[in-house]
């Protein structure tokens, strides 16, 4: 299981929605100091969408799980299926050029970068509607300081709200 903790902002029936801090892809690189691309991030935190299974409430600081089987087929759907239907634009766009008289390479360019645009739109589509159905969702595994309803976060402690 896939690990993260954040703080409850509001619940929703039985879901709830949690603040997580972003983690950074390039925090085990060497390199992350130079490049630079940690500058791009904006947003150090998201919010997500999780099944409440705990019952945690606002403000509680909360462990969230998530199945490697559900990462695995989010990978799939977010990066496999928009690459594939590229590649499957892009060889008929070339075959497709070598028919008529257009040029095959600019055809089936054409072709494989309108397919990953269409892929992509339907890939997004289709995750929101994964999503809501709750296949996909991290679960509210356990509530880690339920003493506490001030969000750990939050840099000035006058100020509760996020």
């Amino acid at each position: 299981m896939v690990g993260e903790e954040g703080i409850v902002l509001r619940r929703d029936g039985t879901s709830a929605w949690v603040r997580v801090m972003r983690s950074k892809a390039c925090q085990g690189c060497r390199q992350s100091d130079c490049c630079g691309a940690s500058l791009l991030e904006q947003d150090r935190f998201i919010e997500i969408l999780a099944d409440n299974a705990a019952g945690a409430e606002e403000g509680e600081r909360v462990s969230l799980e998530c199945s490697p089987a559900v990462i695995a087929k989010t990978s799939l759907l977010l990066y496999f299926l928009p690459i594939f239907v590229m590649v499957l634009a892009a060889l008929a766009g070339f075959d497709i050029g070598t028919r008529t008289s257009l040029d095959p390479v600019l055809v089936s360019a054409l072709s494989g970068f309108s397919g990953l645009a269409v892929a992509l739109l339907a890939a997004r589509t289709l995750g929101k509607r994964i999503v809501l159905k709750g296949d996909f969702r991290p679960r509210i595994q356990s509530i880690k300081d339920a003493s506490s309803h001030r969000n750990p976060w939050d840099s000035n402690p006058e100020n509760p709200s996020m």
